[in-house]
C-alpha cells in the first residue's frame, strides 16, 4: 500500500477507537484534524493524543494538552480526565 493509503488506514482507526470508547456522541464537542504538524491546531482546550514523545511535547510547548499514548487504560483515564476539566471550562 502506498503511504497515503497506510495513512488514511491510520486515521479511519483512531475514529473507530474513539467511537468504540466514548461513542458517537463524543464527536459533537470536538474537532478531529488531521496533517502534517505544521497544520495542528494547537492552543487552549487543544488535545493530541499520539505516541511519540516529541510530538506531544512540541504540542505543550505550542500550548495544547497532549496525551502520550501507552495503553488504552492510560490515555482513556488522562482524555476522561481532560474531558471533565473541559465541562467546568465552559
Amino acid at each position: 500500500p502506498t503511504n497515503k493509503l497506510v495513512y488514511q488506514y491510520a486515521y479511519d482507526g483512531k475514529l473507530e477507537w474513539l467511537k468504540n470508547h466514548f461513542g458517537d456522541n463524543f464527536f459533537d464537542s470536538i474537532n478531529i484534524i488531521k496533517g502534517k504538524k505544521e497544520e495542528y491546531c494547537t492552543g487552549k482546550n487543544c488535545v493530541l493524543i499520539d505516541d511519540r514523545k516529541d510530538l506531544c511535547e512540541d504540542w505543550v510547548t505550542a500550548g495544547g494538552i497532549a496525551i502520550c499514548h501507552q495503553d488504552i487504560v492510560s490515555t482513556i483515564e488522562q482524555l476522561n480526565e481532560i474531558i471533565f476539566k473541559y465541562e467546568e471550562w465552559k
